[in-house]
């Protein structure tokens, strides 16, 4: 949903897939545990999936 679809697909949508997959590789090799850290918010539609999720991390 994020990049469109269709004739309104976004240009760059696979460098954001690609910049997204290797932040979050780099922030989960430097972590050691993730605990929550406050409440879950969800958006309307499940399908979309939570629209916050705070983390608290621990580093190594």
């Amino acid at each position: 949903m994020v990049f469109g679809s269709g004739p309104h697909r976004c240009a760059g949508a696979g460098m954001g897939r690609m910049e997204i997959t290797v932040t979050l590789q780099e922030l989960l090799s430097r972590t050691a545990l993730f605990t929550l850290d406050g409440p879950i918010g969800m958006t309307r539609r499940p399908e979309f999936g939570p629209r916050s999720l705070p983390l608290r991390a621990a580093t190594r």
